[in-house]
């Protein structure tokens, strides 16, 4: 019994040291760093527009954007930014200050989480609405660069 339990341990220690490399980690910029970073090193932008209290938000933080496809695509072909859509502090997006409740107003968007794929010019391509799993979100990241 004393065996099972430290083989346990030594599999539970190694799973948890291996997602939290940094290679598992998404790296989330603040949406209004995005100007400067897009002066030196164009990509293209995934924002997610999340709420606290949204349960599909919460399982997309623990499931996909855990993955380590994923957090290794993001990071390397995009800027990410996550944006509670219900503050009310002004951001700078899409050419204009507002705030995210007047974004969310603005693009019509109906629910969370949603994510807005931006080209390197911080131009809005593409509304995301929904939950994605790890291969949906590759499908629309892919989709997205290109």
């Amino acid at each position: 019994m004393q065996l099972l339990t430290s083989y346990t341990i030594a599999v539970v220690t190694l799973l948890l040291t291996a997602a939290s490399l940094p290679g598992n980690e998404i790296d989330w910029k603040d949406v209004n760093e995005l100007q400067d970073l897009q002066a030196t090193a164009p990509r293209p932008v995934m924002i997610e527009l999340y709420a606290d209290w949204c349960g599909w938000c919460k399982k997309m933080e623990k499931t996909t954007f855990l993955d380590p496809q994923v957090a290794d695509y993001l990071t390397t072909n995009y800027y990410t930014v996550k944006v509670n859509g219900e503050h009310t502090d002004p951001i700078h997006l899409l050419g204009k200050e507002l705030t995210p409740r007047e974004l969310i107003k603005e693009l019509k968007i109906e629910g969370y989480p949603t994510l807005l794929m931006l080209d390197d010019e911080l131009q809005l391509k593409k509304i995301e609405p929904g939950y994605k799993t790890a291969s949906q979100l590759m499908r629309v990241l892919k989709r997205n660069a290109r």
